[in-house]
């Protein structure tokens, strides 16, 4: 039997909507396995603070917490808003601007601008203690590239999105201890006597508190479900897309290098064994820290105008899955020179033979850089976005803006 157009757009809704109810369902039944499975941290000593807490009481700037961490990358709001230096200008200092030189694969050239916004508008907590932090909260995103050259743009993507949140944060506490007090008393005096941050962070004071409080904290378990909707573009809104969805974000830490999390996280071996060589650590170890944040979706995209537009000759919403996964390792210590790699993949399920033969059915996206602590980064990716007919590889050298 064939189905009317019309009658083919209402079934295609129809069974957008049904994805969405069972991921919603699936999302649900994984928040009540999960949370649950989480330890409760219920007996946490009396003598424990979470980092939240103690970077709002501490004389201690965020900046050093931050580097004492050694700039975790994070999916986690507390964690974020603990370890970001607060200012007047904070919208500015929430923008990130990175004035790169595109380079393709076939060597054309063009000057362009990366830019990213990640704005937290509203937090209300339900729960907030030492080893327990519940509530919602309301984001803006944008992020992009921008070519001086549009038709030499490999990277032609902008992303703006608005998401409400549920978030749960536990474990990440501070065990307050003899040892841990003498260490942040040497730091609080020899930051009374040195001005030069560069000279405080390369101290032997900072150094042994910085291993003092990675010792004390505990494993920390974030979760992030959120709705979501969003825009989708080329630089010239030539290829526009809306969608609207749902996403759970996971994030693991620990802290402690003598976690076991942290002892077996594969994936920052070899950057360990780099470590160990070069004599930025004593001996082979794994960081807890760069354990890859993870995070799952599912859209109902609306297809405004341009390649995408075409190639779904039905002029209806349809349905796609994606997920990511993120970290950020230290490859030398001693420089502050970081390894970063993201790793996108898009799915779209009863995808038309058109789409098939496009492959923009599924398709992944890697993005791999090392950045320096002047601002200087080498990037490179390979794979499409989701408004690419090809596959790209692109070259990326620039430097971060500090506004």
């Amino acid at each position: 039997m064939k189905i009317k157009p019309r009658a083919g757009k209402l079934l295609n809704k129809v069974t957008c909507l049904i994805h969405v109810k069972l991921l919603f369902l699936l999302s649900v039944l994984l928040l009540l396995i999960v949370i649950p499975a989480v330890p409760a941290f219920a007996d946490e000593p009396a003598t424990s603070i979470n980092i939240a807490d103690f970077a709002a009481s501490a004389a201690i700037p965020k900046i050093v917490l931050d580097q004492a961490l050694e700039q975790p990358l994070t999916i986690n709001k507390e964690l974020q808003s603990a370890l970001t230096v607060d200012s007047a200008g904070r919208f500015l200092k929430d923008l990130n601007l990175k004035l790169v030189v595109f380079t393709t694969g076939d060597g054309k050239q063009s000057l362009g601008l990366h830019y990213m916004l990640s704005k937290d508008i509203k937090h209300f907590f339900f729960t907030n203690n030492d080893s327990r932090q519940t509530g919602l909260s309301y984001s803006l995103d944008l992020e992009g590239n921008v070519a001086c050259e549009k038709n030499i743009n490999p990277n032609d993507f902008l992303n703006s999105t608005f998401s409400v949140h549920y978030f749960q944060s536990r474990g990440g506490v501070i065990k307050i201890t003899a040892d841990f007090d003498t260490a942040l008393n040497q730091l609080e005096d020899k930051m009374a006597s040195i001005e030069d941050q560069n000279q405080l962070l390369t101290s032997a004071e900072f150094k042994a508190f910085a291993t003092a409080l990675r010792n004390q904290m505990s494993d920390q378990y974030y979760i992030d479900f959120s709705a979501i909707g969003g825009l989708e573009s080329n630089q010239s809104f030539t290829d526009k897309q809306f969608y609207y969805g749902i996403q759970l974000g996971l994030d693991l830490k620990a802290w402690n290098p003598q976690s076991k999390l942290a002892k077996y996280n594969i994936f920052d071996w070899p950057f360990a064994l780099i470590r160990f060589l070069s004599d930025n650590d004593r001996t082979f170890s794994p960081r807890g820290s760069a354990i890859p944040a993870v995070l799952f979706g599912l859209d109902m995209v609306d297809p405004l105008t341009g390649t995408v537009k075409k190639l779904h000759q039905d002029d209806s919403f349809f349905t796609r899955w994606r997920a990511e996964t993120s970290f950020r390792t230290p490859l030398s210590l001693r420089n502050s020179i970081f390894f970063e790699a993201s790793y996108r993949y898009y799915w779209e399920p009863g995808a038309s033979n058109l789409i098939q033969q496009n492959s923009m059915d599924r398709f992944g996206y890697f993005a791999a850089a090392i950045t320096m602590p002047s601002g200087i980064f080498a990037s490179y990716a390979t794979g499409k976005l989701p408004s690419d007919l090809e596959n790209d590889q692109v070259y990326e050298l620039g430097f971060k803006l500090n506004l």
